[in-house]
């Protein structure tokens, strides 16, 4: 089977849930933390990219360089075809590196919110693992402004939330790869986000509780599809 390129853009956000319908489907996951010192390695000799989230956002360039090379690996992507799948900063990075852009919210949009696929979405190769309804975790200020070329393939109350590029390049606002001990970590070490984002952070644990094991179902229902589809 292939290996997969997995950039990581902070200790606390790995790939989480998608990993084991990958490596289930027998391909070898190799990890290039983007914060390092690392240059990003050659795109080419992957047959796939996942690209995850992390607390860095689409327009800090000049305080983390790594953010120019990240999105320099998409972009070398996209130009190759190696299929790619970008999740909330990794899918922001993907609009900017297609010709779109990835605006400014004005606010942190935080918690579990509702998502619904387009027609598109629903006939999509990898996206229709995803049911027609259902709640996604978010936690980012940066939402998607996909290029006119792209196909928006899910909505949310905040605009587009997941968006294909070309035949192979699909991004998603919201944290898919996330299960409830990710979540859990995430809850402990900012819990002023989740106060600022007008969350109270119990109900969002019970919350977290109820959702958290359909969302790995769903990870692992598109991670399936992913890796189908890179042989």
């Amino acid at each position: 089977m292939g290996e997969i390129l997995v950039a990581q853009n902070g200790v606390g956000g790995p790939i989480g849930a998608l990993e084991a319908p990958l490596r289930e489907a027998g391909h070898e996951l190799t990890v290039w933390y983007a914060p390092g010192d690392d240059p990003a390695p050659d795109v080419r000799r992957f047959d796939g990219l996942v690209v995850l989230g992390g607390i860095a956002n689409p327009d800090e360039d000049g305080r983390l360089p790594w953010i120019t090379e990240e999105r320099r690996l998409v972009a070398a992507a996209l130009a190759h075809e190696v299929p790619l799948l970008g999740l909330c900063l990794g899918a922001q990075l993907l609009a900017q590196a297609a010709g779109g852009d990835a605006p400014f919210l004005g606010r942190l949009d935080l918690g579990w919110r509702a998502i619904e696929l387009t027609d598109e979405g629903a006939a999509d190769p990898v996206v229709s693992a995803l049911p027609r309804s259902f709640a996604g975790f978010q936690w980012h200020r940066y939402g998607l402004g996909p290029p006119r070329t792209a196909v928006v393939l899910a909505t949310g109350a905040l605009g587009p939330q997941v968006f294909r590029v070309g035949a192979c390049a699909w991004g998603l606002q919201f944290h898919l790869e996330v299960d409830e001990g990710i979540l859990a970590d995430w809850f402990q070490i900012a819990p002023h986000e989740i106060e600022a984002a007008g969350e109270d952070l119990e109900t969002l644990r019970e919350v977290t509780a109820v959702e958290a094991p359909a969302s790995v179902g769903r990870a692992r229902a598109l991670g399936s599809r992913l890796a189908s589809l890179l042989g």
